[in-house]
């Protein structure tokens, strides 16, 4: 590709994020166009329609810094293949940002060929300077002999999915190509029973229902369990906090197809069985199990008590998830989060609550996989 200089660069990729996040109605127009209710994703593209409108050339060019220390395994790469999971619709545009300001084409597998006009929507909107080094491609995953000629023409894989889909899209990489696996990862959220939550409790109930709510419970920065940091004595008050959540968690359109509400009465029907569980409306199980679990149906989540004293050892995280969290919802204070961050040696993220799926462009996500 012709080199362009820094400024213009920048310049441009400002343009474009600009114009991306430019304004609700371009959003809800965009998703309408394949037949997708935007409101579990409105509060991403609000967030950055903010992010963008603050941000500046120079702020650009300390993204691209971060990129030159945080990528430089694939500085060299002449072409990078995104292959995105079928989650989380928004993972392809922090990636044509970064794989821009590197000067590197990137072709985008979406996961869905019936994504292709959403996505080419936002294609349009790129300044024509950049737009013919991003494109969006669909292939079926299980024709390997297509996906082979298209993993042969890239130097840089960026995979997003799960490990063993990662490691066997790897299996097919040639000698001289980089794989940059995001595997999947837990998200959970602590929450302190503080003065402060207690006096404003609609209000901290609306932050984690948004946290909930976006992109329909389905990221790797979703919350799969609430644990509530407070005393047994307080069980009452977690108890009207289980019942304000459920309530507002009712008023979203969780878009329950028929066989995803069979699952989610077969498993709620299962775990209530447990004298340990209890269901609350349609959203909550409170369990007194203080193990982390999954939540495998979008609109569910767990509430589970946990004694301050036991908030930094971890115990409740099982040892084969413990390098697995991406990210800690909370609303504790400094001297909590230091002790927790003590006990984990790596980079995730910590977030305000209702913050949790608004991931600013600055924050580049270490991979879980990489294959040299």
């Amino acid at each position: 590709m012709k080199t362009i200089n820094e400024e213009t660069l920048c310049n441009l990729i400002l343009q474009m994020y600009k114009s991306w996040f430019s304004s609700p109605e371009q959003i809800i127009e965009a998703f309408q166009t394949v037949n997708l209710n935007p409101a579990p994703f409105l509060a991403y593209f609000q967030y950055h329609q903010k992010q963008s409108q603050s941000f500046n050339p120079e702020d650009i060019k300390a993204l691209k810094q971060n990129l030159l220390i945080q990528r430089k395994i694939c500085l060299n790469s002449k072409l990078n293949l995104f292959i995105a999971a079928n989650t989380v619709l928004i993972t392809l545009f922090p990636e044509i940002i970064y794989s821009l300001l590197l000067q590197t084409p990137i072709i985008c597998r979406v996961p869905d060929p019936l994504l292709l006009p959403f996505y080419e929507k936002f294609r349009e909107l790129i300044p024509p300077e950049l737009r013919d080094l991003v494109s969006f491609d669909y292939w079926p995953s299980q024709e390997l002999e297509v996906t082979k000629e298209k993993i042969n023409q890239a130097n840089c894989l960026i995979i997003h999915g799960s490990d063993q889909t990662i490691k066997q899209i790897a299996e097919l990489k040639n000698t001289n190509q980089i794989v940059l696996g995001f595997g999947h990862k837990i998200s959970f959220i602590l929450c302190a029973f503080n003065e402060n939550f207690q006096n404003n409790l609609d209000y901290w109930v609306s932050l984690i229902a948004e946290d909930l709510f976006a992109f329909l419970q389905r990221g790797c920065l979703s919350a799969q369990v609430i644990y509530c940091v407070a005393e047994p004595e307080h069980e009452s008050d977690i108890l009207k906090f289980c019942h304000k959540l459920n309530n507002k968690l009712e008023k979203f359109d969780w878009q329950m197809q028929p066989f995803s509400a069979f699952e989610k009465f077969h498993f709620t029907e299962k775990n209530i069985l447990n004298k340990n569980n209890e269901l609350i409306g349609n959203h909550i199980i409170y369990s007194k199990n203080q193990a982390f679990e999954y939540m495998p149906i979008n609109g569910l989540v767990w509430v589970k008590p946990l004694k301050e004293n036991e908030l930094t050892n971890l115990d409740f995280i099982p040892n084969n998830l413990i390098d697995k969290i991406a990210c800690i919802g909370h609303n504790l204070p400094v001297r909590d989060i230091q002790k927790v961050q003590s006990k984990l040696n790596y980079n995730l993220r910590f977030s305000d609550l209702g913050f949790m799926q608004k991931t600013c462009l600055f924050w580049l996500q270490d991979p879980s996989i990489v294959f040299i």
